[in-house]
């Protein structure tokens, strides 16, 4: 059949309305892509950083633990060789787990040649740490010094600048993130406000073509269910790294609800919510985050103090915080909080990471009261020679 001129004029305005608002979706879709990249990049960059930090505490508690085993042995301490052995044992494994996470997330050659760097020197360090133990179970405390010396420091020394250098590198690559997401982002946007502006226009012409949008719709009903099912697992991978994760991590927006939160979380507080038997982390999203403040506070030591921080923190998006917050059941939580803010410095709520270092500092603590016995000791021992009215040589086998 012939087409008449009306037929031919609402084709080529119908193609025109297609053509456009196709153009308009794949900017808004390119625009949105962009920030979820960013996030996924902020996100990425925090978490190594954080590992990064515990890695360089945990190497500085080996070092501490190594001399300890020398300390003990020399004072005939097994109870303190043990306690330094297990505190050396346990910080090592937790770095191994740290840098094995850090290379799972590099994104280039130089941050996973690092992370080789840290487990090949958290391996080497642990052999030299075998020797060292030998040698002091043979009684050899002097030659077990020297190799501490020769080896373990050097390594520690070589943890350090290595993690050092790491967070220099994800402070430069989030950096160069958020230069490029930001000029991407603005040309975006100005070519998604030049195509809308269009598609109103031709829109405004195109009236005829209304009967046949149901298609258009049916097609974006469709984009729509894919991309749900691609947050659903965005969401869902997020979930499980989140629930095997050693941090408690709670996440709530700029009006105070409790937006994300894991199991972790609620088990360091020792938060169980009614009518909750397995206590799951969905329960509490959504919930004003004073409830859990109510509760928290119940089993902090000093809840004054706790709670004057925290509307410190609320009052002031701007700052940071690194703490250590002591409970009335003996335990040490080690809290972490940072704001969350888009791309252009909007404040979007806060994010909370706690962890559990009571067994870190109860060692520490064993470790700095055996030290000042040791200095006490010392200092007796001299001052009872020095003011002794006899000549007196000491001499050592």
């Amino acid at each position: 059949s012939v087409w008449t001129i009306e037929q031919k004029i609402e084709s080529c305005f119908a193609a025109m309305f297609f053509t456009v608002v196709i153009l308009s979706g794949v900017s808004v879709h390119d625009t949105s892509s962009v920030d979820r990249s960013f996030g996924v990049a902020v996100d990425s960059t925090a978490r190594k950083t954080w590992l990064a930090g515990d890695i360089n505490m945990a190497v500085g508690d080996m070092l501490a633990a190594d001399r300890g085993v020398l300390l003990y042995t020399d004072e005939k301490d097994a109870t303190g060789v043990e306690t330094a052995k297990k505190l050396f044992s346990d910080r090592a494994v937790e770095v191994e787990r740290d840098a094995a996470e850090l290379k799972l997330l590099a994104s280039n050659d130089e941050e996973r040649n690092t992370t080789e760097v840290v487990i090949r020197g958290n391996a080497e360090w642990q052999r030299a740490f075998r020797d060292v133990e030998r040698l002091c179970s043979l009684g050899d405390v002097a030659e077990a010094s020297q190799l501490e010396a020769d080896q373990a420091l050097p390594k520690y020394h070589e943890l350090d600048e290595t993690t050092a250098k790491l967070l220099d590198t994800e402070s430069v690559l989030l950096k160069k993130n958020r230069v490029t997401a930001a000029r991407t982002y603005s040309h975006n946007r100005t070519l998604s406000f030049v195509l809308v502006a269009l598609a109103l226009l031709v829109s405004g012409l195109a009236l005829i073509v209304v009967r046949r949008i149901s298609a258009i719709v049916l097609e974006g009903k469709r984009a729509s269910e894919s991309e749900a099912h691609y947050r659903q697992f965005q969401l869902s991978l997020m979930r499980a790294i989140h629930d095997v994760s050693l941090d408690g991590i709670l996440v709530v927006d700029k009006d105070g609800i409790v937006v994300w939160g894991n199991k972790r979380f609620l088990d360091l507080w020792k938060i169980a919510e009614p009518n909750s038997p397995d206590n799951l982390a969905e329960n509490i999203v959504g919930m004003a985050d004073h409830r859990l403040l109510s509760k928290a506070l119940d089993r902090v030591k000093y809840p004054e103090a706790f709670m004057k921080r925290i509307q410190e923190l609320y009052e002031d998006p701007g700052l940071d915080d690194h703490c250590e917050i002591e409970l009335k059941d003996g335990r040490t939580i080690e809290r972490y909080s940072t704001t969350l803010r888009t791309e252009t410095g909007m404040y979007r709520g806060r994010v909370w990471f706690c962890r559990d270092t009571t067994e870190r500092k109860l060692a520490e603590a064993e470790i700095k009261a055996t030290n000042s016995a040791l200095e006490a000791s010392e200092t007796r021992y001299r001052n009872l020679i020095d003011l002794s009215p006899d000549a007196i040589l000491v001499a050592r086998n």
